[in-house]
């Protein structure tokens, strides 16, 4: 079984060398080939490269809208 692991590993290594914004993602610790393939293959391709609103696209920064004395997050 680890040697499946290690040979799929390898074979999205193999892809993913193809994609300059995968190295961006690679770089985060802890984050393999699988993580990076799962991320990039769930962000529409338009946001690659732009960060916030990658995160915002994925839910992780909240917006905050204030309007007099009313605040909604």
């Amino acid at each position: 079984m680890d040697a499946k692991v290690a040979e799929v590993d390898a074979a999205l290594d193999e892809l993913l060398a193809q994609v300059p914004e995968a190295a961006v993602v690679r770089a985060i610790k802890g984050v393999g080939p699988v993580v990076t393939a799962a991320v990039l293959g769930s962000l529409p391709i338009a946001l690659w490269g732009d960060a916030k609103k990658a995160a915002a696209y994925f839910g992780l920064v909240p917006k905050l809208t204030e309007s007099g004395k009313r605040s909604r997050s």
